[in-house]
């Protein structure tokens, strides 16, 4: 069967508030806050009951294997994966916006840069940035990820997220991809 479709306009309306480096967003019985400077929530509310501690974040890691970590006759991933950083990654939040869809939904959309702290900055020949005269500017990139979360909010309490994360192509091939939450 069909999964159920939201009907916003049958749902409570939804209160935004925005202070000190924290965008919070009320419905009925809930509440969801978004630390700004994380990119993450900081809080989700559903009546007194605190839900989560944190999260998500973007998280490419997992334990190697033997395998992973090579034989004779394979790769040997893992040292690429600790080579790029993927077991150390840290997001660097480029912006957060938020957008009255309606009254009964709010999509809040953060825009970070994930890499491990320790990656150089190399220049990045397929990513050019034209100037206005003419003449080409290679754009910095590191060997990290774009990462964009979006987050629609509903007057029921539903919370969709959308994940979209663009790897460099200075990677490695990634271990995995998922969100980790606490």
């Amino acid at each position: 069967p069909a999964a159920p479709a939201l009907q916003p306009a049958d749902m409570p309306a939804l209160h935004v508030q925005q202070s000190a480096g924290t965008v919070t967003v009320s419905g009925a019985d809930f509440s969801l806050a978004f630390d700004e400077a994380e990119g993450t929530l900081a809080s989700f509310r559903y009546r007194d009951a605190e839900l989560i501690e944190r999260g998500p974040l973007l998280n490419v890691w997992r334990a190697p294997t033997n395998n992973d970590e090579g034989q004779s006759w394979s790769v040997q991933s893992a040292h690429s994966w600790r080579k790029a950083g993927l077991d150390r990654l840290r997001h660097q939040v480029k912006s957060v916006d938020v957008t009255l869809v309606s009254p009964q939904v709010v999509q809040v959309k953060v825009q970070s840069n994930v890499s491990a702290p320790d990656q150089p900055v190399i220049p990045s020949e397929a990513a050019v940035i034209p100037s206005e005269h003419g003449c080409t500017h290679p754009r910095i990139l590191n060997q990290g990820s774009h990462c964009e979360y979006t987050y629609t909010i509903y007057g029921s309490g539903d919370v969709l997220l959308d994940t979209r994360v663009v790897p460099s192509q200075n990677l490695p091939p990634l271990p995995r991809i998922g969100l980790q939450m606490v």
